[in-house]
């Protein structure tokens, strides 16, 4: 439109000049005083963080090992009562072997007394 360009050629003739920056001196020192008391006040606590990190470090490797040693313990107990069972387990299995070899020799016996008693039977009555 008509007074764009109008304005558009006054702003074209206005002169402002060099930039200038403005900083502020006094606070200056007393900014760098406060970043460097901030900079001494960070490194020893990023170096607590880095003790403390360290201790739970130590702290896990020995929780670690504690457990692997408990596990290990876990581990030689359940080998010691697997091995007293399957000891239990043979014995009993002797155990009724023996027994089934002794109920099989009684029923012999039992039979043959029978049939001795028949055979005695028989001949009493034969005679």
């Amino acid at each position: 439109t008509l007074f764009s360009l109008q304005f558009a050629a006054r702003a074209r003739n206005i002169e402002l000049g060099p930039a200038k920056r403005r900083v502020h001196i006094k606070n200056t020192a007393q900014d760098l005083q406060k970043l460097s008391e901030q900079l001494v006040g960070l490194k020893s606590a990023k170096s607590r963080a880095e003790a403390k990190a360290s201790d739970l470090s130590r702290k896990l490797h020995v929780s670690e090992q504690a457990m692997a040693a408990i596990k290990m313990e876990g581990t030689k107990k359940e080998d010691a009562f697997r091995k007293r069972y399957e000891q239990q387990l043979a014995s009993l299995t002797r155990e009724a072997g023996e027994l089934r070899a002794k109920l099989q020799t009684t029923r012999e016996a039992l039979k043959q007394e029978k049939a001795d008693k028949e055979s005695a039977q028989r001949k009493c009555k034969s005679e």
